[in-house]
């Protein structure tokens, strides 16, 4: 089989195709043969050196095709039946085998959900739904913020708040011409993140919200704080900006009875693993149904994944990234 990995921290060129051995399931494991591997930013940043790992390291997180092999004591599973996989647990989802805990596998056959989909959607509407549904409940009448809406993250959450009965929902983007696509998939109001430092009557900070999700950091998510109403929740879900990590001020927590919240789905997924591949069952119904779409979907070949990269650090992707090997 084949795999991609990087035996060194830098940039996307780190990334190498090499030849792997062919994974045998063990004691609560099925093998995959992938046939589509989503890409997320936090791969890139991995990649870059965000934490230490153990080195050579394959990264991804999301996988769907087809069971190879049914490791001892599991059931529920049939050789080549189609399933989507989420490796929260273990990563090396860049790869044309993987061994996945069978406790993380979807199936879906009959589901109306195809792989291509499956692998694109499954971690991002994932979070997106145990965010908007189970932590920050929305209703019809929520008022939310969601920052960098135009990835991965961003368009589930915007696509599963509207699908949730939300229709007051703000957008930011780092791109004007991201508006029109962030207004197709349900964003009431687009602003540019440069808009969130307008002076009190400006149209970002004019009006509180009561759930802000943030997967960018930094500036932002200071200025995120100060945009809450009374006893607002705002969602830490992950650090896109370089300098993503930034003091918060406890006394205007305090003060403001504000809410400020980190949900990190990996480490979710290492405590509570039926909780997050419930959720995901749920997404996948959703999508089935028509009550969810996965938006723009860039598919590009699985021997390009340095490209993948190249365009998710530009900050030029709408949607989700796919590696189909």
């Amino acid at each position: 089989m084949k795999k991609i990995e990087f035996a060194t921290f830098g940039g996307p060129d780190v990334l190498r195709v090499v030849e792997g051995e062919r994974p045998v399931p063990t004691r609560g494991q099925v093998t995959i043969d992938v046939t589509h591997a989503g890409v997320g930013l936090v791969d890139a940043l991995l990649r870059s050196g965000l934490l230490p790992l153990p080195l050579p390291f394959t990264p991804g997180l999301e996988v769907a095709g087809h069971i190879a092999a049914i490791g001892p004591d599991v059931t529920g599973f049939e050789v080549g039946e189609p399933v989507v996989a989420l490796l929260l647990l273990n990563f090396g989802g860049y790869a044309t085998t993987v061994a996945a805990p069978a406790i993380s596998v979807i199936r879906l056959r009959g589901k109306g959900v195809d792989l291509e989909t499956a692998a694109a959607s499954i971690v991002n509407f994932t979070t997106a739904f145990i965010l908007l549904s189970q932590i920050a409940p929305v209703d019809p009448s929520s008022r939310i913020l969601i920052h960098g809406a135009s990835g991965g993250l961003g368009t589930a959450c915007v696509k599963l708040a509207r699908a949730l009965g939300a229709t007051d929902i703000v957008a930011t983007t780092s791109s004007a011409a991201k508006e029109r696509y962030l207004r197709q998939i349900g964003a009431a109001t687009v602003l540019l993140t440069s808009q969130l430092q307008e002076k009190p009557d400006g149209v970002a900070t004019r009006r509180g919200y009561n759930i802000i999700v943030d997967p960018v950091g930094g500036e932002v998510r200071r200025q995120s704080l100060g945009l809450l109403e009374q006893r607002g929740k705002l969602l830490v879900v992950g650090g896109a900006e370089k300098t993503a990590d930034i003091l918060l001020s406890s006394t205007a927590i305090w003060l403001n009875n504000a809410e400020v919240l980190g949900v990190n789905i990996g480490a979710m997924s290492a405590a509570q693993p039926e909780r997050v591949t419930a959720a995901g069952r749920v997404v996948v119904e959703m999508l089935g149904t028509g009550q969810l779409d996965a938006g723009a979907i860039e598919v590009i070949p699985f021997a390009n994944a340095a490209e993948a990269h190249r365009l998710l650090e530009a900050k030029r992707v709408v949607g989700k990234l796919v590696l189909a090997t």
